[in-house]
């Protein structure tokens, strides 16, 4: 029936989170003036939400769930979460959802595990310490790529004022002296002055 092909669409199919959040990555293409830190960040909660609404979904909506099927359901919704946290940058924010989304998939896991198997503690846990490997994975990598992206960042500022400096010094030496070459480490000429050739 109809009814039960949109649920199916809507609920079950991992397209509707993937073109909630593609559309707003096309916003902000169309828009480019509005990318700020605080928009990226902005969109980067937004799309850790569409996500959790998506375990739900995967848990809730149809009354056939089963835990394996959870368990593939949140793989690749958790693999999406990564690429959108790597993508979206702030260790700090994308490690606070991580945990927030690590929290919602365990609940709704003991909650299928409860209603599908009866009290099975021993897959919850299971459950959790993979999950909670994966989840503590990504946040490794998430910091790992922040500390590079910092460190490249103060190298590129140290480069620009060592350019700078070395600007300042060249036109205090030609303000100061009659001509100014460069020399290398084996003190030959690698730039000449202007001045000597006139």
């Amino acid at each position: 029936s109809v009814d039960s092909q949109f649920n199916e669409y809507v609920f079950e199919s991992e397209m509707v989170p993937l073109f909630l959040f593609g559309g707003l990555l096309q916003l902000y293409r169309i828009r480019l003036h509005t990318v700020t830190l605080r928009g990226i960040d902005a969109l980067n909660v937004l799309g850790f939400l569409i996500w959790m609404l998506k375990y739900v979904f995967s848990a809730y909506a149809s009354g056939r769930v089963t835990p394996l099927t959870y368990i593939f359901n949140s793989r690749w919704i958790f693999a999406c979460t990564m690429v959108q946290g790597v993508f979206c940058g702030n260790a700090k924010l994308t490690s606070l959802m991580y945990l927030l989304t690590f929290a919602l998939d365990l609940h709704l896991f003991s909650v299928i595990d409860g209603s599908v198997i009866g009290e099975s503690t021993v897959q919850v846990r299971n459950y959790g310490a993979s999950q909670g490997y994966m989840v503590g994975l990504a946040v490794l990598i998430v910091w790992s790529l922040e500390r590079m992206s910092m460190h490249g960042a103060r190298i590129t500022v140290e480069v620009q004022q060592m350019t700078q400096a070395e600007a300042l010094v060249s036109q205090l030496l030609d303000a100061m002296c009659d001509a100014v070459v460069k020399i290398d480490g084996s003190r030959h000429i690698i730039s000449e002055s202007p001045k000597l050739e006139g």
